[in-house]
């Protein structure tokens, strides 16, 4: 090859390696800057991502969530922006539940509040909007019947009062201290629904022709309203005011069992002749705590050894308390419960044979276990836990706590606050 020509190829391959040089300079300028633009954008991505965990959960935030993680999505695989869009991806999926679970206890709320027929519309269009959730659907449903059955019953007092306006202009003519009009209007009032007003006539004419069976066929009546109404509070009154008319006894339990059911624990409810603290809820039964205590009575009324089993207490507890406190139906839904009678932990006392129960005191161990439920003493009670000695028997004291040396068994200084299981089925 010539001089020249090795020149040439000398200048042709120099003007190429700077040429290169040149092409890859601008490559790498090219690839930092999309990187700086991908720095910028995920940092402004992560930011909006910090921002929205702030925000109330609401509607804007789910899809604030969602414009996040399609912005991490376009970022491809810089970083860890693949792993961030599915994080915002189920944050929003989060923030869905929790809304709904926020309307779920708004509509819950409304529902228990509601008195007219406008409240549960306002109650089933809430938990229309979350179709599907929980019992959202069926919830809807029930406020919608209650709401139109409250429409009906204020078209039928509207009707009523004209009625009643029609019969008082009547009563002026035939005299309104007539027993006989005021018998007609009363059973006007009956048929419309308008049963307190009912009652309440019926009552001031006493023993005019059947007035006392209307009157206690209105309660019965008004009983079914308000079970409709699912005011279980005053149908139970309703019903216990209707004494033995028809079932009354028997929808009485059954009132006092859905109560007890959409209950709280710590709760009360009046069972029989007494007030009674929910102490559990467990599967189909629930732990009651008779609320104000029995006075001035003895565990055992002998002197000597005793037992559970044997005291004198638990023999009235399931005998004329059981049979004076309660009606036949009320009994009827009463568990029969094992009862376990343990030593005492600390001296050793026997607790005898285990025993069959309706009516029982808490043990020594059982009473920590509800302690906290319990409310305010005034005095001590007694526990069915044997003491320091055979005669003796444990108590719980004014400041709740379970006294294991125990009492006299026949001293008459201690309350007694007895327990049961009841029946929901």
């Amino acid at each position: 090859m010539s001089q020249k020509n090795k020149d040439l190829l000398e200048k042709l391959v120099e003007e190429n390696n700077m040429a290169d040089e040149t092409n890859l300079k601008a490559n790498i300028e090219s690839e930092e800057a999309i990187d700086a633009a991908k720095e910028i954008n995920y940092q402004k991505v992560m930011n909006l991502m910090q921002s929205i965990r702030c925000m109330t959960p609401y509607k804007d935030k789910v899809d604030m969530y969602l414009e996040a993680a399609k912005q991490f999505d376009e970022l491809s695989d810089y970083k860890d922006s693949k792993e961030l869009a599915g994080e915002c991806y189920r944050l929003a999926e989060a923030t869905e539940g929790e809304i709904k679970e926020q309307v779920y206890k708004n509509a819950t709320e409304l529902k228990e509040q509601a008195k007219r027929a406008d409240e549960y519309r306002l109650a089933a269009e809430e938990f229309r909007k979350i179709d599907g959730y929980l019992d959202a659907n069926t919830l809807a449903k029930k406020c919608e019947e209650l709401s139109t059955r409250l429409e009906k019953k204020a078209g039928r007092r509207k009707i009523t009062n004209n009625v009643v306006v029609v019969l008082a202009i009547i009563a002026i003519f035939f005299g309104v201290k007539s027993a006989h009009t005021k018998y007609y209007l009363a059973n006007v009032l009956q048929l419309t629904g308008s049963y307190n007003q009912a009652i309440k006539v019926y009552k001031r004419i006493g023993g005019f022709k059947d007035s006392k069976e209307k009157m206690t066929e209105c309660r019965y009546q008004k009983g079914l309203e308000a079970m409709e109404e699912e005011d279980y509070k005053n149908a139970k009154k309703a019903f216990e005011a209707a004494g033995d008319y028809k079932d009354s006894d028997q929808k009485k339990v059954d009132m006092e069992k859905l109560f007890i059911k959409n209950s709280e624990i710590g709760d009360t409810i009046n069972i029989g002749e007494n007030k009674w603290r929910i102490l559990e809820i467990q599967d189909n039964k629930a732990l009651l705590l008779k609320d104000l205590a029995i006075s001035g009575m003895a565990y055992n009324t002998n002197s000597g050894d005793v037992t559970w089993e044997q005291s004198t207490l638990r023999n009235w507890l399931n005998s004329e308390f059981l049979d004076e406190n309660f009606t036949k139906a009320e009994k009827d839904n009463i568990i029969l419960a094992t009862v376990k009678n343990s030593d005492n932990p600390v001296y050793g006392t026997s607790g005898g044979n285990d025993t069959q129960d309706y009516i029982y005191l808490f043990s020594i161990e059982e009473i920590e276990q509800y302690n906290e439920l319990i409310p305010d003493l005034k005095s001590n009670s007694w526990l069915r836990s044997p003491g320091n000695q055979q005669g003796s028997a444990a108590f719980l004291s004014v400041n709740r706590l379970a006294m294991k040396y125990g009492y006299e068994a026949t001293s008459e200084e201690f309350r007694v606050k007895p327990v049961m299981w009841f029946n929901l089925d």
